[in-house]
């Protein structure tokens, strides 16, 4: 076997699995920034829905950056989560 049929043998089958890996990544993404995006909506339209008053005290509060602030954490979780998951298999 020559060194070049040794390179390929070693380097294609990782190769597979790092575009495997990547192409999930990438649907996973899509999909979790849909997600969020869609609960950041239906959270800003449900603030609409109250009166001038409470949404005056929840954005006092800081209310929206706090909205922020979680659905960050939770795709930052998911995110390490899921590289967690990769680096183990």
């Amino acid at each position: 076997m020559n060194f070049a049929a040794f390179l390929l043998a070693v380097a294609l089958p990782l190769a597979r699995r790092v575009f495997i890996a990547l192409g999930l990544s990438v649907v996973t993404y899509t999909g979790l920034q849909l997600i969020l995006d869609q609960i950041t909506g239906y959270v800003i339209t449900s603030i609409g829905g109250l009166s001038a008053a409470a949404a005056q005290l929840a954005a006092l509060f800081g209310f929206q950056e706090l909205v922020g602030i979680i659905l960050a954490a939770i795709a930052t979780k998911l995110a390490m989560t899921q590289l967690t998951t990769w680096l183990k298999s």
